[in-house]
């Protein structure tokens, strides 16, 4: 049996309230800053977004290019497509799905590449607090 050394990391941080994810990350950085860093990248996902606040998700979906999310929406979670469509218009939601239809099959590298750059803006806003993610377990800011 192999064990994923990255994965379990992965997944013993998440278990962890987010202040001390970060003390840990920032040690590790000390020693190895682009471990750390891939650990930061694999603990904020895409679908994260099914747990995002309904005003950092408005603010993520004007910060980014409509047909950026065409592509990362293919293939996403019934849990992040939701979230997305509760917090849209209804007609902003055609659109998307619209959009998404209209493109018919992708290459799996340009919806991660569409994903990232999502991503990329999701992280900025966290880290402003705009964008706030609440799984269920801490009392989130608001």
């Amino acid at each position: 049996m192999k064990i994923d050394g990255f994965k379990s990391a992965i997944e013993t941080l998440s278990q962890l309230p987010e202040s001390d994810q970060e003390r840990i990350l920032k040690e590790i950085a000390l020693k190895d800053p682009t471990q750390a860093e891939r650990l930061r990248v694999g603990l904020f996902t895409f679908n994260d977004l099914a747990f995002a606040n309904p005003g950092g998700l408005r603010q993520l979906i004007s910060d980014t290019e409509e047909d950026t999310w065409y592509f990362a929406l293919r293939g996403a979670s019934i849990e992040v497509l939701e979230n997305l469509q509760s917090n849209l218009s209804t007609n902003h939601w055609r659109r998307i799905k619209e959009g998404m239809e209209a493109l018919g099959p992708q290459k799996k590298s340009k919806i991660e590449e569409a994903r990232e750059k999502i991503m990329d803006a999701a992280r900025k806003l966290k880290k402003n607090s705009q964008l706030i993610i609440n799984k269920g377990g801490a009392d989130p800011v608001v």
